[in-house]
């Protein structure tokens, strides 16, 4: 076969066929001059160890990301803001640890937080009473803070009660949803309200 590629180059003239034929025949001499153990070798010698890197270094890099939130750590509209990102992950139970976190550390005073964590507990588990139970722990907060936004515990809470009391055609989750537990209605909010 390799004696008619070459009859065939140097008869029609073509050098670059008769080039790529030689590296083909000198490629294949030189893999089967291999040893029968070359890709357990590069496995071990070089693809192991650069995994162990790459994992190594996202050890550290995660690590070093802890380290900082523990010395800085963040405020309740940045935990909020990441609530609300994990929620539209779809990752409910992270968001309402963060929601939490977030309403402790304002001292129930960050009202989106709060109404955020109502709303989840309201709209999406369908779990009234305990929305009812956040709401009534934060009154007490939000009644020092001018800045909090009664009209919207008033909504929360009105749903919250008519879906306690059978009533869940009264209340349009999607809107309330869209409003409480959505990034771009919590920034537009952030913005309105002066901390």
């Amino acid at each position: 076969m390799g004696n008619q590629r070459e009859y065939f180059a140097t008869r029609t003239g073509s050098g670059l066929i008769h080039a790529l034929n030689e590296i083909s025949v000198e490629l294949q001499a030189k893999y089967n001059a291999l040893p029968d153990d070359f890709l357990l070798i590069i496995l071990l010698d070089f693809v192991v160890p650069v995994v162990l890197a790459l994992l190594l270094c996202g050890l550290g890099l995660y690590t070093v990301r802890a380290i900082i939130r523990f010395i800085f750590p963040p405020s309740a509209k940045a935990l909020h803001e990441e609530a609300l990102v994990k929620l539209s992950k779809g990752h409910e139970k992270q968001a309402e640890k963060l929601l939490r976190q977030a309403v402790t550390r304002s001292n129930s005073t960050y009202s989106p937080a709060v109404l955020s964590l109502a709303a989840l507990f309201c709209y999406r588990r369908e779990e009234p009473k305990k929305a009812i139970e956040v709401l009534d722990s934060a009154n007490v907060a939000t009644s020092r803070n001018q800045n909090a936004e009664p009209n919207s515990f008033t909504a929360v809470r009105r749903d919250a009660e008519a879906i306690l009391s059978g009533n869940k055609n009264m209340v349009m989750i999607p809107v309330a949803e869209t409003e409480y537990l959505t990034t771009m209605t919590a920034v537009a909010r952030h913005t309105a309200i002066k901390y």
